[in-house]
């Protein structure tokens, strides 16, 4: 069962509970924040051990938080570094429209639709047991799939250029997601993941 769903809604069903605000940022402000992001973030390619070896992320990383919030997930360990003015404001605007609270963010950047990330669930123990994450995009739009950890219930967003998608408990516990490839797309991708370390 796969379902489409584009524009503004808020969706708490079946588990899934989540928000999707199509034009969070609009144009303009989008493609400022883009380059930004391309120029000024210090992205990172990491490396994630299976079976022995070592392999690079299809994606590039980065990691700001408040001031002694430290991150590990994967094996993956990352260091508190402060926020970029920018990348802050962005946070700023995040907490005020959802009412939140975060003291971190993780970023993703995906060169073109070649670049992925598979099904996972962040659920990490740092991330406590009432988990909200919101992911503000920008760049290419890129499919988003939520997928039931118990069914085959599948969500399919698409995810635009300036959107932002606040995930609310109990989603990380019941829906694994994914960012899967597409190859028709050309244009780079940068994702923003704020979350609350506890």
């Amino acid at each position: 069962m796969k379902s489409s769903i584009s524009n503004n809604i808020t969706y708490n069903h079946r588990g899934l509970n989540f928000s999707y605000i199509e034009n969070f940022y609009d144009k303009d402000k989008s493609s400022y924040f883009l380059d930004l992001l391309l120029n000024k973030v210090d992205w990172q390619q990491e490396q994630i051990n299976i079976f022995g070896k070592s392999i690079d992320l299809p994606r590039l990383t980065a990691y700001y938080s408040d001031p002694g919030i430290n991150y590990l997930y994967s094996g993956i360990s990352h260091k508190s570094v402060e926020y970029p003015t920018f990348i802050h404001s962005i946070k700023l605007k995040a907490e005020t429209f959802f009412d939140a609270k975060f003291n971190s963010v993780l970023l993703n950047r995906y060169k073109d639709g070649s670049q992925w990330h598979g099904y996972h669930s962040d659920n990490e123990k740092e991330l406590g047991d009432m988990i909200n994450i919101c992911s503000i995009s920008f760049g290419a739009s890129r499919d988003f799939i939520f997928k039931s950890k118990k069914s085959k219930l599948k969500k399919n967003l698409n995810l635009q250029n300036g959107s932002a998608l606040y995930m609310m408990h109990p989603t990380q516990k019941n829906y694994n997601h994914s960012l899967p490839k597409r190859t028709k797309v050309v244009e780079e991708r940068v994702n923003l993941t704020f979350r609350y370390i506890q």
